[in-house]
């Protein structure tokens, strides 16, 4: 027959289960090793027997592989951020690189309608075009004369 106190350490022990989800194993770091300790002394002093004393090793020794899969799925789910962001940076760079490449495709666009304009301007001025009566621009042709 369990005592009294052997009741209420595995009611706390399962509890812990329930704590360690909402604080996290941080909190278990600190709070394992009072127990160990906890349950050695009274083991020691005759309060708990030692079959009790051995299921709460066993609970705490599961507690700590649970912990480590806990981590582990932690550090699994952080490392598939961690790709995610990392494919975004990349297609960042990529967008940047496309951006870059028009722009400078759009500065030589530039020089090209400027380098039209003054040809444009050159030919104006040495009459070779004239503008039509509806703005558009055409050649000059020389005049034939049919005799």
């Amino acid at each position: 027959m369990k005592s009294r106190l052997e009741v209420f350490l595995m009611g706390r022990y399962l509890s812990m289960f329930k704590i360690f989800r909402k604080f996290g194993p941080v909190l278990f770091f600190i709070i394992q090793p009072i127990i160990l300790i906890s349950v050695i002394a009274l083991s020691s002093f005759g309060l708990i027997s030692s079959q009790v004393a051995l299921l709460l090793f066993s609970a705490i020794s599961l507690e700590a592989i649970y912990i480590a899969f806990f981590i582990r799925a932690r550090l699994n789910k952080a490392v598939n951020r961690l790709e995610d962001m990392e494919s975004k940076v990349l297609g960042m760079r990529e967008n940047e690189m496309d951006v870059s490449r028009m722009q400078r495709e759009l500065i030589y666009a530039g020089h090209k309608i400027k380098t039209l304009q003054m040809d444009l301007y050159a030919l104006k001025k040495t009459g070779s075009i004239k503008l039509s009566g509806n703005g558009h621009r055409r050649a000059h042709s020389p005049t034939v004369s049919h005799s």
